[in-house]
């Protein structure tokens, strides 16, 4: 596990104070695709596809780890099963404050989840919209609003539905990469964070990345949903 800590931090140009922040359990999976470079002689151009993905995604959203808060990242959809899925995830979860995209797919799916912990006998969170519709924040500023509202104490986990555009965006401004393409979402996809101390003085684990054990989508369907998320800009990286 530590050998792949670093085989993909350093892959991704990270310095090695992030090796630790890149988790990696037994059995979990993470990839790397290799693209070569436009210029000659130069190295791969490189995309973390997956990071410690494993079927074991929605126990690690409610385990007792001495975890101080969780950041929760949904890539939206407008497949009405996948979003039903995404949902269930927060099930018996202790779901702080939910954040969503302008869109009709980010809203929907934000608004089942209120309704899901909800159901379930919590408080209702509240649910906020992080920008209008055509805005393009940029990725540091997001990330810090998420971080700066996130508990600081108990582990409760705050969940943002956004284009997977913006989801890699924020992915990137945790780890302070410069540029989002490194980082593949699919929509549909999960990726969580976590805080082993209060999240304004404490640098994120990244306990998976892009993980889509929690859903089923055809592969059609998955195509043409992600084709017309592809020129969606909620969050910019400067």
């Amino acid at each position: 596990n530590n050998m792949n800590q670093a085989m993909v931090a350093t892959a991704l140009g990270l310095p090695v104070t992030v090796f630790r922040r890149l988790v990696q359990d037994n059995a979990a999976v993470s990839s790397l695709l290799l693209t070569p470079s436009d210029v000659e002689g130069a190295s791969p151009v490189v995309t973390l596809e997956r990071l410690n993905v494993s079927s074991a995604l929605k126990s690690k959203l409610d385990a007792d780890d001495g975890i101080a808060a969780r950041v929760l990242l949904l890539a939206h959809t407008g497949d009405k099963a996948a979003q039903a899925a995404q949902a269930a995830l927060v099930e018996g979860v202790d779901v702080g404050d939910v954040y969503c995209g302008p869109f009709a797919a980010a809203q929907a799916t934000a608004a089942q989840l209120v309704a899901t912990v909800a159901a379930g006998g919590a408080a209702e969170p509240d649910m906020t919209t992080l920008m209008d519709a055509g805005a393009a924040l940029p990725a540091e500023e997001v990330w810090s609003l998420l971080v700066g509202r996130a508990p600081t104490s108990g582990g409760a986990c705050s969940v943002a539905v956004l284009d997977p555009n913006a989801v890699s965006a924020l992915v990137c401004a945790a780890l302070g990469m410069a540029s989002a393409s490194s980082v593949r979402i699919d929509v549909g996809s999960a990726t969580l964070m976590e805080f082993h101390g209060p999240p304004a003085d404490t640098p994120p684990r990244v306990r998976c990345v892009n993980s889509m054990t929690h859903i089923t989508i055809e592969p059609a369907v998955q195509a043409e949903l992600q084709a017309t998320s592809s020129g969606v800009a909620e969050v910019s990286m400067e």
